[in-house]
């Protein structure tokens, strides 16, 4: 809560009650991107009113690199918020106004910028779905829920700024200037290009619900931060959803309007197929035989060595090492600056357990060698060391 603000993740404790394992979090991950066919099939249904055009857009889906790209990039607690954002959309557009105000709530709860989310919602329903009331209502508690997480709660909780309010100090310091830098930025917009690319643009020929990919979109494209724009992260979580749907309404109201288009349909919904599966990467089953490939002697005892940290320890290691680790209540990161160092950071987290790598070490930062002398003068000792892995204990007292 002190970094994002995630409250959906209370929704996941009678699961990790039974099976109390990092694993259970991926699980659960994965079976939420997947319940998000059942509500993208009623929307195409009912948009489309043509099964196999229906079934197009599910493998399209299927084979959306970023929604998968997602899953393989360990737990994210907005993956399990987004189905929730099909299905108030599915209720918005049925005019289902509580139905669709409940679904919100679960959607807000998956990451604080999912509110520019909600915020366009409302302003869906204001401006398309005549539901003034319901629409403003929701703008408004959007914006107001949005500065009080990321300007009261999140720094009362961490005791420092919004930290990723970072991202946009370079564009909002100087807007003229930061913008302009932007529009020369070739990167930025190959990014614009490609996000729409699998879907053939179509979204454009349908602005309503176009602009429900804007918060994402947006976020993404200004931020300062540059693997937010690529499609090997779980940056389009959010985004994802209204790209597909506004290529269902687009290609419903271009066979509506064009007869030429109507008699192509069918071909439309190929090309669509094609270009999901040429874009689509590689094969799950190719990724995770590179990671068996790539299994050695020091990688099985590193992992033997990280399930044996007792869940009490204050832990703090490296960022590939966290998701074997996060079974317990306290872990931390190292920093990837030369200040604050390692040791200054074991300090602030009050951490008694020192875990790292000589293959991880983070560059631009205090070699291992006279890191270790700091530890040792500070009262930790060495616990275990083989073949450059370390676990530091501190003393007790």
């Amino acid at each position: 809560m002190g970094d994002h603000v995630s409250p959906i993740l209370l929704l996941t404790v009678p699961f990790y009650a039974i099976w109390p394992d990092p694993r259970t979090l991926i699980l659960l991950q994965a079976l939420a991107a997947a319940s998000s066919f059942i509500p993208l099939a009623l929307i195409a249904r009912d948009k489309l009113k043509d099964r196999s055009l229906v079934l197009i857009v599910l493998l399209m889906f299927f084979f959306y690199s970023p929604m998968r790209a997602a899953l393989h990039e360990d737990f994210h607690p907005e993956i399990l918020a987004e189905p929730f954002l099909w299905w108030a959309f599915f209720f918005l557009d049925k005019g289902r106004a509580v139905r669709f105000l409940l679904c919100l709530v679960f959607a807000a709860t998956g990451k604080e910028n999912f509110l520019g989310i909600t915020f366009i919602l409302g302003f869906y329903a204001l401006m398309f779905k005549k539901m003034r009331l319901t629409g403003g209502a929701v703008m408004l508690a959007s914006v107001g829920i949005f500065l009080w997480e990321t300007q009261w709660l999140v720094p009362y909780l961490s005791g420092a700024k919004y930290f990723y309010g970072g991202n946009y100090t370079p564009a909002l310091s100087d807007p003229a200037n930061g913008i302009g830098r932007m529009l020369m930025d070739g990167e930025r917009w190959g990014y614009a290009l490609k996000v729409f690319l699998p879907f053939l643009y179509l979204p454009f020929f349908h602005p309503q619900t176009l602009i429900l990919t804007f918060p994402v979109f947006f976020q993404n494209l200004l931020s300062a931060n540059g693997p937010m724009r690529s499609f090997n992260y779980h940056y389009f979580t959010g985004m994802t959803p209204f790209l597909f749907i506004s290529t269902i309404f687009a290609l419903d109201s271009l066979r509506s309007r064009h007869s030429w288009f109507r008699e192509r349909f069918w071909l439309a919904g190929f090309i669509l197929l094609a270009v999901s599966v040429i874009r689509s990467g590689p094969s799950e089953y190719w990724f995770y035989w590179g990671i068996h490939a790539n299994r050695s002697v020091h990688a099985d005892m590193i992992r033997e060595k990280l399930a044996a940290i007792p869940p009490e320890a204050r832990v703090l290691t490296h960022n590939p090492f966290i998701p074997q680790l996060c079974n317990r209540k306290f872990v931390y990161q190292f920093n990837y600056n030369p200040s604050p160092t390692k040791l200054n950071f074991a300090r602030k987290y009050d951490a008694d357990t020192i875990i790292w790598d000589e293959r991880f070490w983070e560059p631009n930062t205090m070699a291992l060698e006279p890191t270790l002398e700091k530890f040792l003068e500070t009262g930790y000792s060495v616990e275990f060391e083989r073949d450059g892995f370390y676990v530091l204990k501190k003393a007790k007292g």
